[in-house]
């Protein structure tokens, strides 16, 4: 048996019971809007509570494999950082889960375009910073079912 004596819940109705294949256990407690993982060994691992609202339910909860692949472009925002040139850009791109890596390209007023360097994703939204990058910029996912999406063209700001 699971249970979260530290915050226990009793649903009234609904629910759900999955066995993961970790051998932990996830159950959602139906009418009432929380999500618990239990370990092998009964030790709550994970507990999600949302919608505070009376109104909420959970009425069933599921774990598994997820890959997005949003039909949006990247979102990119470049800030010049100071006189020299340095640009700061910050790179995300919501519902993307396999991106690797972002590489970003300079664009020239005559619309060449030139790869500048390859950073490692960093979280939700990734943030990167070039010494003498440029004013246009043009960010690419690398990885996962999105590889090669390309941001719109982003002018260098001050922000």
């Amino acid at each position: 048996m699971v249970w979260n004596s530290q915050q226990p819940v009793v649903s009234r109705a609904q629910g759900s019971y999955q066995v993961l294949g970790n051998n932990h256990v996830l159950m959602g407690q139906g009418a009432i809007p929380v999500i618990e993982e239990y370990d092998a060994n009964g030790a709550i691992v994970m507990d999600a509570r949302f919608g505070n609202d009376g109104v909420t339910n959970c009425y069933r909860a599921y774990r598994s494999a997820w890959v997005g692949t949003p039909k949006t472009k990247p979102s990119v925002k470049a800030c010049g950082a100071d006189p020299n040139g340095a640009v700061v850009f910050y790179v995300s791109w919501n519902g993307a889960t396999d991106i690797d890596s972002w590489k970003i390209f300079s664009v020239s007023d005559s619309g060449e375009v030139k790869e500048i360097v390859n950073f490692p994703k960093n979280g939700f939204e990734t943030r990167m910073e070039l010494q003498k990058a440029g004013s246009k910029f043009v960010v690419q996912a690398v990885g996962g079912p999105n590889n090669g999406v390309q941001s719109d063209v982003v002018m260098g700001e001050n922000c």
